[in-house]
């Protein structure tokens, strides 16, 4: 104490700092990315993905704080991106993601740090550290989905044979050119192959514009189960049907339906037990509306309630099965 006043002490004062948080975060609207940076069989196109985030600092009262924000991406299993060919902008607010690959990117998580970084006031002071934990904020991780790419490995060849004489075309699908794993190979399996003749886009497995004419021909019979009182004709597995009745049926339901004209036949046995069958209540599931049928004369039909004995009956459709047209085939058959 100096003339009984006390001596002017210098006191640091440390004060609270501002609060990050994330303004806008548009990688949340990345779902399924496209394959890129498949350079083989000339293909040259490279498209990307990016991944885009802003963060702010502000206090309280909302005003915003003095210091920088700095960005670091990171693959949530790889941890932060580094220099990379594959990358830009690792260190920066919004990341790009070049030469997706399937399945090597399929289903990666990516996200972005945000850290804040005090700076220099006019006080001569700093401000202090963000109040959030560790000085950083991080973004939701967003997973992305590359799908395989789907290419022709082999296109389709000739044939030359003399009439009455077989022919055969072939050709080969590949999945990414680039390969990176067996996956490509093992998916390869799954590639579903379409025929058109005299058409020029097949619009089923073999799509034929024009007459046909054969010498013989079979078809599969499907057998039919009964779930909850109601059967599912799917018209993709056959047009030939078996149901075993083994309790009562209140509907039928059909299951993809063609676009145009079909026709499919149901074999309808009683077993030990005889029990009511709907045949007139259908239900068109490309619709999810009813199936009016139409019976001759408008005579609806009743199926045969008897133990042991078969029923036979076909329907017709021209408008993908909105609406059925029955005939019976013949009743009260004995097994």
């Amino acid at each position: 104490m100096s003339n009984k006043i006390w001596d002017d002490k210098s006191t640091d004062l440390t004060l609270n700092g501002p609060r990050l948080s994330i303004s806008s975060d548009t990688s949340a609207n990345i779902s399924l990315v496209a394959p890129n940076g498949q350079t083989g069989g000339g293909v040259t196109d490279q498209t990307s993905v990016t991944f885009s985030v802003t963060g702010v600092s502000t206090f309280p009262d909302g005003t915003s704080a003095d210091g920088g924000l700095s960005y670091e991406w990171y693959e949530i299993n790889d941890g932060a991106i580094g220099v990379s060919t594959r990358f830009t902008g690792a260190g920066t607010s919004t990341l790009t993601l070049s030469h997706a690959l399937s399945p090597e990117d399929d289903g990666n998580q990516y996200y972005s740090r945000i850290t804040f970084t005090p700076d220099n006031v006019s006080a001569g002071g700093t401000s202090g550290n963000a109040l959030n934990l560790n000085n950083f904020v991080e973004t939701t991780p967003v997973a992305i989905s590359v799908a395989p790419e789907l290419f022709i490995s082999a296109g389709v060849t000739t044939s030359t044979v003399t009439v009455n004489q077989e022919a055969t075309f072939s050709c080969g699908g590949g999945i990414n050119r680039d390969k990176v794993s067996t996956y490509d190979t093992n998916q390869e399996n799954s590639i579903v192959y379409q025929w058109g003749f005299g058409t020029a886009s097949p619009r089923s497995k073999v799509d034929i514009d024009g007459r046909l004419r054969v010498k013989s021909l079979h078809e599969n019979v499907e057998e039919l189960d009964i779930s909850s009182g109601n059967v599912n004709v799917d018209l993709s597995k056959g047009q030939s049907f078996n149901l075993n009745v083994d309790e009562a049926v209140t509907g039928f339901t059909v299951l993809n339906p063609p676009s145009e004209a079909t026709a499919f036949t149901i074999k309808i046995t009683q077993g030990s037990s005889a029990f009511s069958v709907g045949i007139d209540t259908f239900t068109n599931n490309a619709t999810g509306a009813g199936a009016t049928v139409y019976w001759p004369g408008g005579n609806v039909p009743i199926v045969t309630e008897v133990a042991g004995k078969t029923d036979i009956f076909s329907f017709k459709s021209f408008d993908s099965c909105i609406a059925l047209f029955g005939i019976v085939g013949g009743q009260n058959f004995s097994n």
